[in-house]
């Protein structure tokens, strides 16, 4: 697919570039993307895991599709000295009326969610559907950790050294850092960055989140776990109200969560109300270990590596220690322990990450942890438990990502009406069992 640029004029006179390609009787779908990965012609160049052109090619199947530079990014005007998100929303409406959209859905990612959400809340008659991935709700956003905020210091210092560190910190020491850091300089100059950071910095768009009327997907990428942080999905699901979240692990998840989205039909639990518990029998167990254990001993050797994971150790006990778990088993990289309330066992997940992101944080070797949680009537044979319980617990681990906690669906309506935040991430067949198994992420 090769794509058609061209342009609108906004009423404050700046040219916004966009492309558009697709057709069909599909809601119509407006795409934007944060500034520093946006431009609609270039991306089309990139090596597939660095741009949704499948996503996009999907999309294009059913509708008419458009993607857009907004202002001081990609191929619209960078000379701009407004990129105020009162500004921005003049873009998105400049297009929409030059292809004629009325009423059409956005879908936006990271910062971009940011315009996208302005929009919405300002005309909520033009937008029937809202999607958001790894968005937020105010200026700060994911930027707001130590890491990315020295990250930002230093582009604001250095262009090419600062887009270099922020390929790293999303793609580690790979092939894909070097094209990803050469793109951002395609898609805007030091000055075009500075302008936006400084233009979203003190924005908190909570007031605007009731006045959107259209419903809302929130999408969080597994994938990408360690660069965006649960507690923005939860303050942005917070303020809304017909809203629904899932999670997302590649284009084919998206692909089929967005278009169910659009096409109105959103699938309802069909499991069963979980029965009380039998006291005294019903436990929680939990399985944590570490993400890329192997490669990680390989490289250090046995003396570092033993060195690592006893600080992992050290901080897992601590948790069981403080949310009254009980560890079963040390697993030699991971844990297995039990709790007497599933609550308990969240709380304990929880603490866990955290514990470990913030070490990641300051660290030479960050560790990233998967959690896996379900909630039956094991059998006990002295210290330790057994039985399908423990097995599904073990399988609901496997399907996490490092930075993930995952729970059968048992642990979510056991706890539903506290105040936990869940991603839906389908119904797998695990290794072990013959029936689907509901899986979710809890956001941490």
């Amino acid at each position: 697919m090769t794509p058609r640029i061209q342009y609108a004029t906004t009423t404050d006179g700046v040219r916004i570039a966009y492309s558009t390609f697709g057709e069909g009787d599909g809601v119509p779908l407006v795409v934007l993307r944060p500034e520093l990965v946006s431009h609609v012609e270039a991306e089309w160049r990139l090596p597939s895991n660095l741009f949704d052109r499948a996503e996009l090619e999907q999309f294009a199947r059913n509708r008419r599709v458009v993607r857009i530079d907004l202002r001081r990014s990609g191929l619209s005007d960078r000379d701009v000295a407004d990129c105020s998100l009162d500004a921005c929303i003049l873009d998105v409406a400049a297009v929409a009326d030059r292809v004629g959209f009325e009423r059409f859905a956005i879908e936006a990612s990271s910062s971009a969610g940011l315009v996208a959400i302005t929009f919405a809340a300002r005309n909520p008659q033009r937008v029937s559907h809202l999607v958001l991935t790894d968005a937020w709700i105010r200026g700060s956003g994911a930027w707001d950790t130590p890491r990315l905020k020295a990250v930002d210091e230093l582009a604001r210092a250095d262009w090419q050294l600062g887009t270099d560190a922020m390929a790293l910190w999303r793609f580690g020491w790979t092939e894909s850092a070097r094209i990803g850091a050469a793109h951002m300089r395609v898609c805007l100059g030091q000055e075009d960055f500075v302008a936006w950071k400084e233009a979203s910095k003190d924005v908190d768009l909570t007031p605007l989140l009731p006045d959107i009327a259209a419903p809302v997907l929130v999408c969080i990428s597994a994938s990408a776990s360690h660069v965006f942080r649960a507690d923005l999905a939860r303050n942005l699901m917070a303020g809304l109200g017909d809203a629904r979240l899932v999670s997302i692990r590649d284009s084919d998840d998206t692909v089929r969560a967005v278009e169910e989205f659009l096409g109105g039909t959103v699938h309802a639990s069909s499991a069963a109300p979980v029965a009380a518990a039998a006291t005294g029998a019903f436990r929680t167990v939990v399985f944590t270990d570490v993400a890329g254990h192997t490669a990680m001993m390989q490289r250090l050797g046995d003396e570092r590596g033993r060195e690592v994971l006893r600080v992992y150790d050290r901080m897992t006990r601590d948790a069981l220690r403080a949310h009254g778990g009980t560890e079963l088993k040390a697993l030699g990289d991971g844990f297995m322990a039990s709790f007497p309330a599933a609550t308990l066992a969240l709380h304990f997940a929880a603490a866990l990450q955290r514990a470990v992101a913030a070490g990641a944080e300051t660290n030479d070797e960050p560790l990233r942890i998967r959690i896996g949680i379900n909630a039956g009537e094991p059998i006990a044979e002295g210290d330790d438990l057994f039985g399908s319980a423990v097995i599904l617990a073990a399988r609901v681990a496997d399907q996490a990502e490092g930075g993930q906690v995952v729970v059968a669906d048992v642990v979510r309506q056991l706890v539903g009406g506290k105040d936990f935040l869940f991603a839906e991430l389908g119904q797998p067949v695990l290794a072990g069992f013959k029936e689907p198994v509901r899986i979710w992420e809890f956001l941490w």
